[in-house]
């Protein structure tokens, strides 16, 4: 097989991957607000509360102040799911055994119980987390380890209409978390 080839079966099967998390999260549970689905269909104020970082957005490392990826991020299937497509325009997230640069893509949801979070890209990461707002950001976190690590994420709105989004890490059994990255979210246009 081809390393083309390879890529584009490794990209299909991520692809069939994230249909599949979608029908169980959309079809698997059974959120709050499905008892009025009929009437309203995913109009809840919980459903707002990631409406902030809807858009297309240029994404800056914070403290080096360079741009490094683009970022989708849009309501789907009549505004219930919440999806991001994430480029990569450098190798700050790249597989240092990866011919290529990261691509991404997550869908964000209510579980009935706060926000789910299902994160997929082509450097073979698999990320699912839980959480929802705190204290003005929207907050998520891995209840289970990925690849022997927790995350925990955090995306806050700006005065200015700009988004600060950051991540920490830690190896399973540890208590200290590090920052993995520090990001600015900037509308495109």
């Amino acid at each position: 097989m081809t390393r083309l080839s390879s890529a584009y079966s490794w990209e299909k099967f991520m692809r069939r991957l994230l249909q599949v998390s979608l029908l169980l999260l959309v079809f698997g549970f059974r959120p709050a607000f499905a008892a009025d689905e009929a009437n309203a269909p995913c109009t809840s104020e919980m459903l707002k509360a990631f409406d902030f970082w809807l858009g297309e957005w240029q994404v800056f490392d914070k403290e080096s102040g360079k741009l490094i990826a683009y970022d989708r991020v849009e309501k789907d299937l009549g505004n219930c799911v919440v999806t991001e497509r994430w480029t990569s325009l450098d190798d700050t997230f790249r597989n240092a055994s990866a011919p290529f640069r990261m691509r991404g893509m997550s869908l964000s949801a209510l579980d009935g119980q706060g926000w789910v979070q299902i994160w997929v890209d082509n450097m073979g990461g698999t990320i699912i987390m839980h959480g929802g707002p705190e204290e003005g950001a929207m907050v998520l976190k891995t209840q289970t380890t990925s690849y022997g690590f927790h995350y925990r994420y955090h995306y806050e709105p700006l005065p200015d209409g700009s988004v600060h989004g950051f991540g920490y890490s830690k190896p399973d059994g540890q208590d200290n978390w590090t920052k993995d990255w520090d990001l600015i979210y900037k509308r495109n246009g």
